[in-house]
Parts: structure tokens; sequence; C-alpha cells
């Protein structure tokens, strides 16, 4: 579905892969290589997004950054709620 800005937007789901633990952070490679250079992967996880930051930015991604998502992604609380890891991909 493209974006207003011509970039395409994908959903790519890790658990849907079958995918846990740390085969969902090896799995995170496979999702960079998509993201054009100077574009921005975006990944939405309630316990791992951190995780995947760090892994992302051991693989060179540029200005990594995770942001929580606030009340409407919450699961039963703020303490158990979905953040966003978000890193660009190197031009």
């Amino acid at each position: 579905m493209p974006e207003r800005n011509g970039a395409t937007a994908r959903r790519w789901d890790l658990g849907r892969l079958g995918l846990d633990g740390d085969e969902r952070v090896v799995g995170l490679g496979c999702g960079r290589g998509a993201v054009l250079p100077g574009g921005r992967l975006r990944i939405a996880d309630f316990r791992n997004a951190a995780r995947y930051a760090e892994v992302l930015a051991a693989l060179g991604a540029a200005d990594v950054a995770i942001r929580r998502q606030g009340p409407p992604f919450w699961y039963g609380g703020p303490w158990f709620g979905t953040s966003m890891a978000s890193p660009v991909k190197p031009r």
C-alpha cells in the first residue's frame, strides 16, 4: 500500500512466521533487507522492542529509536504496553 511520500508499508508478523525468541531476532535481518537505503523499518512489540533495537543497531542501522505507543496499545495498563523500534537503513 503506497503512502503519500511514495514509500511502501508492509506488515510482517514474526509471530505468524512461527519464529520465537532468538529466532525473531535473526528474522530481523530479513526485514532489514526489504527496506531501501534511507528507509525506516518499524517494529511494534510488547516485549522485545528494546532487544530488536539493540540487534538492529549492531547490524549497522542508524537513528534507532524506541517509542511507547500509548493507551490504545496497552494490554491491561501502562506496565504492559506496546513499544515501537524504528531504525533507519543507512544510505
